[in-house]
């Protein structure tokens, strides 16, 4: 009653009223705001309090607060809402989650008995010519296993070892085959190579034992072999076509991350990203940039042109590396449909990192972005810029080939490829609803769990080059192709916007500065259709 008392005004104040009357007159305020407002006598009396006693200016306060979301402590409610937006914004800018892979359950590899062969001496000698031994070996067993073995490991004969040396052994019991005399070493001789290859493949000895020959240790040890000769690959289809499903996953599904993370300019390994910089077309990182990766990724998928040239199209040699990216396609569509994985982990742990390389600078999956290099140019420097966007280009249509050729060649691996897209795309919604937020919070929350902005722009690229022959019309009829969508021609819905800007044209005149611009268009404001721009 004291404090009430002391923050009345002097003009409302008496010396001949006694503090009797004055309580009487609080009470009677109080009473009204809670009856004008609906809120207890405590919230009253603050309201009155903060107001100096006036009952108008208390009622506004009140109003005031309740449309700015606040409540009715005054300032301690203010300063607790701006620690609660602090601790918002903060928790919306703390770094996400560490994704880790998911450990799926693989099909148990179990180890192949070694191919045993009784053999007189002229065969044991063939199968010394055949594997460049130094001695015969006592019998077709462990003694022809051991020298083997030791002979793909030994340094001693140069870049002649590891899977090389196995590819010769096999090349040379070829001719053999057709003898009827020696066929049966020969394919015994053949079965020995590509038992030795699958050992050192799943093994990993080709790389952790320092046996890799071609190049960089994050280039598979199958990528280099293809690399260093294409007469490789029939003895590559042969190993391929020899590895059981769970051998194929322990081979080709390392390779295939290790391309991944080699294409990833957001994670922490080696980046590959698209310069502006004429000097630096290639990009930087990754072992020569995106277009080494890239070339990289069609080895291993096998994928390359006819004889005569032409488009890439899946070869034989890569059946069971496009086999393990249709598996890998089918279980992250499934993961991405459940709601276990966002957009986030599609682009951080998915294939979705074939679409990753991009301009350094745009916005990563919660990953700090890489900085742009170089910084000698200007943002209106046309001539700079028309590079980099060719640039741009380019790589998005060697994405758009690439993923043609792997997996729209073949009915199977289309229709996993499109359930991939779709359930990319729609794990990514949230970075269109993330637009639409008003709090800076909840957009930066919705960023979060979205795959980058250069894989998405990529996607929508590769996208709408996989729609060219649906917009292109063609009167050819030859059953093959995109004979049914002939009719989607866009220059329709152009000339439609024409003609609808001619027929307003005609009901109101139009002011100069849209006739001007439909003439620079090349329209017809008399009405006249014709082809879009």
């Amino acid at each position: 009653g004291h404090a009430v008392y002391s923050a009345t005004p002097h003009s409302a104040r008496s010396t001949s009223r006694s503090p009797t009357a004055v309580m009487d007159e609080y009470a009677a305020s109080v009473a009204t705001l809670v009856g004008m407002l609906g809120i207890d006598a405590g919230q009253a009396g603050t309201l009155l309090q903060n107001a100096g006693g006036n009952i108008e200016a208390a009622a506004s306060e009140y109003f005031y607060m309740m449309e700015e979301g606040g409540g009715t402590d005054g300032e301690t409610d203010g300063a607790s809402t701006d620690m609660d937006e602090d601790e918002d914004m903060a928790m919306a800018m703390a770094p996400p989650p560490t994704m880790a892979r998911p450990t799926a359950k693989r099909p148990k590899l179990e180890a192949r008995p070694a191919p045993r062969l009784g053999l007189d001496a002229a065969g044991l000698a063939a199968l010394q010519a055949g594997f460049a031994l130094s001695a015969a070996p006592a019998d077709g067993a462990d003694a022809l296993h051991r020298a083997v073995r030791d002979r793909t490991q030994s340094y001693a004969h140069g870049d002649e070892r590891g899977l090389r040396y196995l590819q010769h052994c096999w090349e040379r019991q070829q001719p053999q085959l057709q003898q009827a005399s020696a066929a049966a070493a020969a394919a015994f001789g053949c079965e020995v190579a590509l038992h030795h290859a699958r050992q050192a493949l799943l093994s990993g000895a080709a790389e952790e034992d320092g046996l890799s020959l071609y190049g960089d240790s994050g280039e598979s040890d199958l990528v280099g072999l293809l690399k260093a000769s294409a007469a490789a690959a029939p003895f590559v289809t042969a190993v391929a076509t020899s590895l059981s499903l769970a051998e194929q996953e322990s081979v080709y599904g390392p390779a295939l991350e290790s391309l991944l993370r080699r294409l990833d300019p957001y994670s922490g390994g080696a980046v590959v990203d698209v310069s502006f910089s004429p000097s630096s077309s290639s990009s930087s990182g990754g072992g020569g940039g995106w277009r080494a990766v890239l070339a990289e990724a069609e080895l291993l998928l096998g994928l390359g042109a006819a004889a005569g040239g032409g488009p890439l199209k899946p070869l034989p040699h890569g059946v069971a590396a496009r086999a393990v990216l249709v598996r890998r396609l089918d279980e992250e569509s499934g993961r991405l449909r459940s709601g276990e994985w966002t957009g986030r982990e599609a682009e951080g742990l998915g294939v979705l990192r074939l679409l990753s390389p991009s301009p350094a600078g745009l916005t990563g999956y919660g990953m700090a972005a890489p900085a742009p290099g170089g910084g000698g140019w200007h943002h209106e420097d046309r001539a700079v810029l028309e590079g980099g966007w060719e640039e741009v280009w380019q790589l998005q249509s060697r994405q758009r080939v690439l993923l043609t050729a792997a997996l729209f060649k073949d009915p199977a691996a289309k229709a996993a490829a499109l359930r991939w897209l779709g359930a990319v795309l729609a794990a990514n919604g949230a970075n269109a609803d993330g637009g639409k937020q008003q709090s800076p919070q909840e957009a930066m929350r919705a960023r979060q769990s979205c795959s980058s902005d250069g894989a998405l722009l990529s996607a929508a690229a590769v996208l709408l080059q996989l729609c060219g022959p649906f917009l292109t019309p063609t009167a050819l009829r030859d059953g093959k192709g995109h004979d049914g969508f002939a009719r989607l021609d866009w220059r329709w819905h152009e000339r439609e916007r024409r003609r609808e800007a001619a027929w307003s044209a005609r009901r109101r005149r139009p002011q100069a500065e849209e006739r001007l611009r439909l003439t620079e268009a090349g329209g017809d404001p008399s009405g006249g259709g014709g082809a879009g721009a």
